[in-house]
Formats: C-alpha cells, structure tokens, sequence
C-alpha cells in the first residue's frame, strides 16, 4: 500500500498556519506524514508548528530562496510515496486524503492528480469554486490541450508521485507562473487525472506570497518562460511546439490587455518591442494568439501615442460590461 503525506512549504505564515495544519489534521483518513518545511521565517511560524509536535514533523531548510524550491522541498525532505503540497494560507478539507488514497488505489500508475478547489476570503468564506464540475478536463490528451487553453487546476490540494516530482520538478528560475509551466508540462509527461471532488480551499488576500509586487513578476516569469522555451531548455515535443508557443504567447497578449485596461500604461508600452518582434519571428502567431478584439487593441496602442488612450477606454469599458455580465449570471443562478 502506497504512503501519503502532506507536505506545506512555509515562510513568515504565522496568519494562517495555524488553520493549515489543523486542517491536515482534521482527515477521515490519516496522512501518514505532516511535513512542514520551514525556510527563512522571521515570525512566529516556528513557534506555531512547533506546537503540533509529535503530529507533525519539522524540517528547516533556509537554503530554500524561490516559490519553485520551496514546493519541490517538501517532495525532497518527504518520506512518502504521494503527496498533498498544501500552501501555508489554505485549507484541506477532511475527505482530501480519504479522495486521493482512492485514485491511487484505482490508478496504478497514477502520477499527479487534483481536485476542485474553493477560492476563499481571508476570513474563509467560499467566494466560489474554481471550475463548476461540468467544465472539468478529461484525463491524457483532453487535460493537456485544455491546459494550454487556459484550465488551471491548483497546485494547492495537488497531488505528486515523489518519484516523479523529482524527475519533474517545478523551475525554481520562474516565480508567479511557476505553477501555469508545471501544470502543462506534466499534461505530455503523464496522464493527470482530475478528481470532481472539491478537496481544497485556496485563500485569496494581499499577503499572499503572489500577490506581491504580482504584476512586475508577471511580466518578468513570461518574458523568462518566453526566452526559456526559445532556447530550447523546455523541451516540447515536435507535435506540440506550435500549439506550446501559441498558448504562452497567448498568455503575454492576456497580460498586454490586463495592463491596458487597467490603465498601466508603461507595462503597455513595455510588451510592445517584445509583441512586435515575436509576431515578426513567428507571423502564425497574429491568427492564433489574437482574438480581432485584442488585435486591434494591440494595433491601436502600436500605431502612436494617440492610439493607447483610445485603446484603452475601450479595454476599460469591455471589462466592465464584462464583469457586470458576471455578476448578473451569479445572481441569476442563486435565484
């Protein structure tokens, strides 16, 4: 019978740690491993696991300096077969384990695997859940292309073989996309499967390790995967290579338009000469990655300085409308 474990990556977590651990805790089934693994904490998060012992199982490491190495430590310092990486800030929910030792048991060769996450307030109110279950990806090839056509599964309440995470492990030389990078290059590697359970709660607030400084590092992570992939060090097989670049080209021009109709208009002009000179390189990508909307948008900020402040109130106005559609389609279904 294959062990599992939780392992939570930790620095300066002392808000909410608290709850994650307790939350580990808290299963139908008993891990056989609660991992923290503490690195560079300056406040009282130490104290706090400390004061699960012996239900838990502390391994400090201040060698660790990047979100990727932080998550890849816990499948190093982990002592089992499978584990559940659970982010500092969020919560397991009590049939997390019971779920994942099921896949596991039916799945011989099973290699990573997610279920559905609930996106929750700082106080832990369920604002809503990642994806309705009807929009879920099949396994294999389904949840590869559905990858690279923008489905995100969670890293958090994720579940990774240890043998496999090490021969895979999350590039610790990206940041804030780390996870996007992992979660389509292990749809080639393996056959991800996805639970409809929702085993998970992913908190969204300020202090979050990526919400900082979350736009710079953004366009920092897709220009460095960008340059990543043209030098060959991601390796993508031949059959996928144009999809593989269209999709992350995709994801600079949804950045592109983040910025524009939001009005920071020096990150606008700075994907500019990056934009111009990939469409110049590879011209197939103004059909696949441009919608007509954010082609002219983009063709607009390009012309001259007159075209960014028209640009964007167009951006602005279409993102409200957009988010207004939205709120009258929640209200619609609780009614």
């Amino acid at each position: 019978m294959s062990r599992i474990g939780i392992g939570i990556p930790v620095r300066n977590g002392e808000k909410y740690i608290r709850e994650a651990i307790e939350s580990a805790l808290n299963q139908t089934e008993i891990a056989d491993e609660i991992l923290l693994v503490i690195n560079n904490s300056t406040d009282a998060s130490y104290d706090i696991a400390r004061s699960f012992l012996p239900l838990i199982r502390i391994v400090e490491d201040n060698s660790i300096d990047s979100i990727g190495a932080a998550w890849n430590a816990v499948f190093f310092h982990g002592t089992c077969d499978y584990i559940i990486v659970l982010h500092q800030d969020d919560l397991l929910y009590p049939e997390a384990v019971r779920t994942f030792k099921g896949m596991i048991c039916s799945n011989d060769v099973l290699e990573i695997a997610f279920g559905r996450t609930n996106l929750i307030s700082k106080s832990g109110a369920v604002v809503r859940v990642n994806y309705i279950e009807e929009n879920l990806p099949m396994e294999g090839e389904d949840y590869l292309y559905r990858t690279m056509k923008g489905f995100l599964p969670g890293c958090s309440g994720m579940l990774g073989k240890k043998e496999f995470i090490l021969q895979n492990p999350f590039r610790e030389d990206l940041n804030i996309i780390l996870d996007v990078e992992f979660f389509i290059r292990v749809g080639w590697l393996t056959k991800a499967k996805i639970n409809s359970e929702i085993i998970s709660a992913y908190r969204i607030h300020s202090e979050s390790t990526f919400q900082s400084d979350v736009y710079r590092k953004r366009e920092e992570d897709l220009v460095r995967w960008w340059e990543l992939l043209e030098s060959g060090a991601i390796e993508v097989p031949s059959k996928l290579l144009l999809d593989y670049r269209a999709c992350l080209f995709k994801f600079i021009i949804t950045a592109f338009l983040h910025d524009l109709w939001s009005g920071r208009r020096d990150y606008v002009y700075s994907w500019l000469p990056f934009i111009n000179a990939s469409i110049d390189k590879y011209p197939y990508l103004k059909s696949s990655s441009f919608t007509t909307r954010s082609y002219l948008l983009y063709s607009m900020v390009n012309s001259n300085n007159f075209g960014y402040g028209i640009a964007s109130s167009i951006a602005q106005v279409r993102e409200k409308l957009r988010l207004a559609l939205l709120k009258l389609k929640k209200h619609n279904i609780k009614s």
